[in-house]
């Protein structure tokens, strides 16, 4: 065991192996700066591979940008206690209804001590690419109303953020594989092994890295994530723009799909 003291609290680190995960409570920040908490959802891997809400008349198109901060909840430079990047491969990328397709990407992870066993992190995607499993429903896809059937000719690119609270007892398993700051994996990629059929199972959640898991609640996150559609080299005409399509916590909008096909 170690200790090492960052902004004013000691935090105790000791190397441990993963156990089965008990998720409870609701509310995580008693302070000034809580914020209301969402549902959690069924599972972790599911705060991962997260849908947003179809479109409705009454929404508004969220903002392509989603910048995320933890300001409003005490971070600043003296309490960042995580900062790593990550690269993954073979990922799937959710729709309404289905994962419709595989995906790589690159992101940053930072998070603050914002309170007693408390913590605010930012996640940010990038590099993100997509290829689309042929025969699935497009991501759009809502049943009698939009989308439809991919052609496996759909590809592209995408970015995004997401930001959530964590409430637990820091417990920094794999040091080396999951350091404090650096590279996650020594900068290898991560290959999830996803397929369309919902199983990754090379999966790793990186929140099950740093905190011990007895006592770990987290909020449901706010996410929004950017895609950008076109056929690929080899498709009859490659380069075609096949849509945008924007998932987020709090609107769902537009569709990929090779329309022209």
């Amino acid at each position: 065991m170690y200790k090492k003291t960052i902004g004013g609290v000691v935090l105790a680190c000791i190397a441990t192996l993963s156990i089965a995960l008990m998720l409870f409570g609701t509310r995580l920040f008693p302070s000034a700066h809580a914020a209301p908490l969402a549902t959690q959802p069924s599972s972790l891997f599911a705060l991962e591979h997260a849908v947003g809400v179809p479109a409705t008349s009454h929404q508004t198109k969220p903002t392509a940008l989603y910048a995320y901060d933890c300001k409003t909840e005490g971070a600043k430079a003296g309490n960042l206690l995580l900062n790593i990047s990550e690269d993954v491969v073979n990922d799937a990328a959710n729709g309404q209804t289905n994962y419709w397709a595989q995906s790589t990407w690159h992101r940053t992870i930072r998070m603050w001590n914002v309170g007693a066993s408390s913590y605010c992190a930012i996640v940010t995607y990038s590099k993100g690419t997509f290829a689309a499993f042929a025969g699935q429903q497009s991501p759009g896809y809502v049943s009698g109303k939009t989308g439809g059937i991919l052609t496996g000719d759909e590809v592209g690119t995408f970015a995004g953020s997401a930001k959530l609270y964590i409430h637990g007892d820091l417990d920094v398993s794999s040091p080396k594989l999951w350091p404090l700051v650096g590279a996650v994996n020594s900068g290898t990629p991560v290959d999830y092994m996803c397929n369309e059929a919902h199983a990754c199972p090379g999966y790793v959640l990186w929140i099950n890295q740093y905190f011990a898991l007895d006592e770990l609640s987290y909020t449901q996150p706010q996410f929004g994530f950017h895609y950008i559609g076109f056929d690929k080299p080899s498709a009859p005409d490659p380069g075609t723009p096949d849509g945008t399509w924007d998932n987020a916590y709090n609107g769902n909008f537009g569709d990929i799909l090779d329309i022209d096909a």
